[in-house]
């Protein structure tokens, strides 16, 4: 069986996904990991310090070091919203730390991959594939998880992916999509599909004349879910007199449904609303640039991280179109990228 490792390196969340397997119950299961693209500079070395316990690790990129990993802080975190992105060191060790986290969920070191599988923003997919392609397969030093340390005698080990695939992010949504759904008809030449992928800072949509991408109406902006957390932030800021939140606490909360300020609880039932209007003025922006009926739209796929803050803006704005919401929206990419990769090799 080949190796597969996907990985999809968001502004909001990384997500890796290097095993599938199909269960008596008829589901799929993967094996993968999720955790927020926060990469916190590390002030103090904790090897040997007794909290190597904690669900992080220390990714070394040049002469940087960087904590990676569901704990890399406590608090939701500061995105890195670079507009070179894929060549900062923060891209480079979010990439080493979804590699680790292969390693110690298999609890198997290996020194290569066949297949490395990577995504990028519609946007940018033209200008960037290239790059993106060189840069997964450089040789790259990936820190071997603590649990596997004592057995290898190995702190690093030197990796390489021995083939790179490098495709727009929402090409993974439809190879999700295609891949559970029944109807196969769906997906036939002349049938029309539309993936909306909006993650934590850009609105991606991505369409199809069945599984062909039709790269010129495909698009993206700056209308990702950040843009939401800072109209909830500054509303909040205005009328509790706490300033600007970080968006992670506000994330957090509009999930939760409760602020907690320490010195204050509130209901965040009323910055729902807010929350809602202002997907809706994405969605209004984004049928400005594209309109589904003019392009013969059929159905549209929605998937990305910040799929639950426009499913219901979108409804109300196309209500005579069927939307289907991936299961596990944020994984959706990630997931579609190891099926593309797998599908690779069967060719």
């Amino acid at each position: 069986m080949k190796s597969i490792l996907a990985i999809d390196i968001g502004y909001g969340n990384t997500k890796a996904v290097w095993h599938r397997r199909s269960t008596t119950s008829k589901q799929d299961e993967w094996t993968e990991i999720c955790f927020r693209s926060v990469t916190p500079r590390v002030v103090v070395d904790e090897t040997g310090s007794g909290l190597s316990g904690m669900d992080r690790v220390v990714v070394n990129v040049g002469v940087d070091s960087f904590y990676v990993g569901p704990k890399a802080t406590y608090e939701g975190g500061t995105r890195a919203l670079h507009p070179d992105y894929i060549n900062t060191p923060e891209h480079e060790a979010l990439l080493c730390g979804a590699w680790h986290y292969m390693f110690k969920e298999t609890g198997q070191l290996s020194q290569s991959v066949d297949l490395l599988v990577l995504g990028l923003p519609v946007s940018g997919f033209q200008s960037n594939r290239r790059r993106l392609q060189e840069l997964g397969g450089k040789v790259r030093r990936v820190p071997v998880p603590y649990n596997l340390r004592e057995r290898s005698g190995k702190d690093f080990v030197d990796v390489v992916a021995k083939k790179v695939m490098v495709l727009p992010q929402p090409m993974g949504g439809l190879m999700l999509a295609s891949n559970h759904q029944k109807n196969f008809d769906l997906f036939d030449e002349g049938v029309v599909s539309l993936v909306v992928d909006p993650g934590y800072n850009t609105f991606d949509w991505f369409v199809v004349d069945g599984m062909a991408p039709q790269l010129e109406l495909c698009g993206s902006f700056q209308g990702g879910v950040s843009q939401i957390l800072q109209t909830v932030s500054t509303k909040i800021g205005f009328e509790h007199g706490v300033g600007s939140l970080n968006f992670g606490r506000v994330e957090q909360a509009l999930i939760a449904g409760e602020m907690n300020l320490g010195h204050m609880k509130f209901s965040m039932e009323p910055y729902q609303r807010v929350a809602f209007n202002a997907a809706s003025a994405v969605v209004a922006e984004f049928l400005q640039r594209f309109d589904p009926a003019k392009a013969g739209i059929s159905r549209i796929y929605l998937c990305g991280g910040g799929a639950m803050h426009y499913v219901e803006a979108l409804k109300e704005r196309l209500p005579n179109l069927r939307i289907e919401v991936m299961e596990n929206s944020v994984m959706a990419n990630a997931r579609g990228f190891w099926l593309a990769g797998n599908d690779s090799f069967a060719e």
